[in-house]
């Protein structure tokens, strides 16, 4: 589930961008 945690933070990581 690290990888969801960590695609759910990279999506996000792009919309603040």
């Amino acid at each position: 589930n690290l990888i969801q945690f960590a695609n759910m933070i990279g999506c996000a990581n792009h919309g603040s961008r």
